[in-house]
């Protein structure tokens, strides 16, 4: 069972890698709810992964 949940996790932190890459490339505002939505995940998934949080916060910065 932790091995499925681990993919799972996975597989939802490539979604919103994915997300956060095409809205970069299309210009798209990038926000938790815009990203969570394209991704399919919940907010609160953005918010609790290390990885995905850092790395949407980074991208606000640099945009700004």
């Amino acid at each position: 069972m932790a091995d499925g949940r681990r993919a799972d996790g996975e597989r939802r932190r490539q979604r919103v890698k994915s997300a956060i890459v095409q809205a970069t490339r299309t210009g798209t505002t990038i926000s938790v709810s815009g990203i969570a939505r394209q991704a399919g995940v919940d907010r609160t998934f953005l918010l609790r992964c290390r990885d995905t949080s850092q790395r949407g916060n980074e991208l606000i910065l640099k945009l700004r």
